[in-house]
């Protein structure tokens, strides 16, 4: 009986091993075959949103810290680097802020970054949660006093809470 017993608990974990190992690959597929491209546009098209707002409603720049505020404060990262150096988090802060020189003035330049999607991660897909600036988009932001480059990326605790 003992034997019989032992047999089916180790087909069990055999089983439930497999099965999330199948289940870790699968996902990485879905995850580098569709949901990436995804994801990255959607953030690219919201940060665009963002710097148009920024660009077209916000003369000064209390009243454009004011908006991005409002913006981190709803769910995102965000961080503004000016053309002199400058730099404003808002939101939720980054954990890594180690992000090229060439990349910050490559967005300056009109570039759009796409950190999301190229970024090199580590672990496959569990590199979309890194908390770091070079795992965001960047846009370009020109005011009438300045040039910015705005990165952003939904902050991972809001994630997470909604899961």
């Amino acid at each position: 009986m003992k034997t019989l017993y032992r047999q089916f608990i180790s087909a069990t974990v055999l089983i439930l091993f497999c099965s999330i190992i199948v289940g870790f690959v699968l996902a990485n597929i879905i995850y580098f075959s569709v949901s990436k491209n995804n994801i990255d546009s959607q953030n690219v098209e919201f940060a665009l949103e963002v710097a148009n707002g920024i660009e077209n409603m916000h003369d000064s720049k209390d009243s454009m810290h004011a908006y991005l505020s409002l913006i981190g404060n709803s769910g995102y990262q965000i961080y503004l680097i000016s053309s002199s150096g400058e730099k404003y988090p808002f939101g939720e802060e980054f954990q890594n802020l180690k992000i090229p020189p060439e990349t910050v003035q490559t967005i300056m330049d009109g570039e759009i970054y796409h950190g999301m999607k190229y970024a090199p991660s580590s672990l496959l897909m569990m590199g979309h949660f890194s908390n770091s600036l070079e795992n965001s988009v960047g846009v370009p932001v020109v005011t009438q006093q300045n040039q910015y480059a705005l990165f952003l990326r939904p902050d991972n605790k809001s994630i997470f809470s909604d899961i």
